[in-house]
């Protein structure tokens, strides 16, 4: 991956090499995943040692499904989610013993983990040429970024509420996430994003054999979309240092009680509330009760920031409230 935002993975442990080799390389390693899977159906006895309603048959079956039906897809982190599950599912169907069905699902586990894992890296790396990277113009689009993984975190946590009790590192670093969240610019920020990806995946190799499907599946997607947000606000502090870019704060020239009755008038109203009454997504309330300073420098055009625009239109609205008192 060597593209200007690539640094930011520069030692990060866990990241398999993508595929340079195009689709037709990646179809490949498909290819050899298909071949495992027949390799297992033909020294599978039959009838089969676990009933056709077994949990852990009806995961595998259901793993291959969608392997089998979608293959790579559009997107190659999607197709890298579906692989590993796959994989964790032939792991959890291994018999006792070694024979020729265990030595057959070992196989197929390994594969589809590094042909996983290489579809995740090749994912990341395309998105890093796509301009689907590119920095974030202002402060709203990276608050919304950031309540995605935390929607993302929170459905992680709702599905297998005990899942946090081996995997203490990652619970450390989404706190890092919730106390700082964009407060001291998107640089630190998109470390701790990074971090955040990070730790995910190694809770995935640490605990995968006692993860439920469904809890890997969501850590698999937290891992991606907590990369890509991190890849974006890094280009966004790059941004901001190369001086490419203005540099107002959110706030900037309303007086000071103006700004501070702005923020309060946003932070007063819950976040449900807000994304009914405007069609943006949700913004997270820490985010807008500290601001970005150094993100907010990303932002462009003459348009002018949230709060202030809702401080002129009090501002326009206040003659109107005066001259109907007058009358009354």
């Amino acid at each position: 991956m060597n593209t200007p935002a690539s640094g930011l993975f520069d030692g990060q442990r866990g990241l398999a090499e993508p595929y340079t080799g195009g689709r037709a390389q990646a179809e490949s390693g498909s290819k050899i995943i298909e071949n495992g899977y027949d390799a297992w159906k033909a020294v599978c006895l039959q009838p089969y040692r676990l009933r056709a309603d077994h949990p852990l048959l009806l995961e595998f079956n259901d793993a291959w499904h969608s392997v089998s039906t979608l293959g790579l897809g559009d997107d190659a982190g999607a197709a890298s989610i579906r692989y590993r599950v796959l994989g964790h599912a032939a792991r959890s169907l291994v018999p006792v013993g070694d024979g020729k069905e265990a030595q057959a699902l070992l196989r197929l586990w390994r594969h589809a983990s590094v042909h996983g894992d290489r579809l995740h890296t090749t994912g990341l790396d395309h998105f890093f040429r796509s301009v689907a990277s590119s920095r974030y113009d202002g402060f709203a689009p990276a608050a919304a970024g950031s309540a995605d993984i935390e929607t993302r975190y929170q459905a992680l946590t709702a599905v297998d509420p005990g899942f946090a009790g081996n995997s203490a590192a990652l619970v450390h670093a989404w706190t890092s996430v919730e106390e700082h969240g964009l407060m001291d610019g998107p640089a630190p920020a998109a470390e701790r994003y990074r971090a955040l990806s990070g730790h995910a995946r190694g809770v995935i190799d640490g605990t995968a054999q006692r993860l439920l499907p469904t809890t890997l599946s969501l850590l698999l997607e937290l891992a991606i979309h907590a990369d890509k947000h991190a890849i974006r606000l890094h280009n966004t502090a790059v941004a901001v240092k190369s001086g490419t870019v203005d540099q107002p704060t959110p706030y900037r020239g309303l007086p000071v009680q103006v700004a501070a009755r702005a923020v309060q008038g946003h932070t007063d109203i819950s976040r449900d509330i807000r994304a009914a009454i405007v069609a943006t997504p949700p913004i997270r309330k820490q985010d807008l009760q500290r601001g970005v300073q150094g993100l907010s420098r990303a932002t462009v055009g003459t348009s002018r920031p949230l709060g202030q625009m809702e401080a002129v239109r009090c501002q326009e609205r206040r003659p109107c409230r005066e001259a109907r008192r007058s009358k009354a």
